[in-house]
């Protein structure tokens, strides 16, 4: 029991290094990541609006999920 303690412990310690360590990118120079990204232009998309079929299914697994009724006025535009 206590070599498991110490393996939990010492793991967490493990993750705690690492989740503080600073990434940095070695593949690529900090000029290239820039050109990159000013070179290509990204439209907005526009999304398309939800159906009432969509509304319905949601609704379903809504209260499928938490158990409550869901609410009649959320299926009218």
């Amino acid at each position: 029991m206590l070599i498991r303690a110490f393996i939990a412990i010492g793991l967490t310690l493990a993750l705690t290094a690492c989740a503080n360590e600073q990434v940095s990118s070695q593949l690529l120079e900090t000029s290239a990541l820039t050109a990159a990204s000013t070179a290509v232009e990204i439209t907005p998309v526009e999304l398309p609006q939800k159906t009432l079929s969509d509304r319905v299914l949601a609704a379903i697994a809504l209260e499928r999920v938490t158990g409550l009724k869901p609410d009649p006025s959320r299926f009218t535009d």
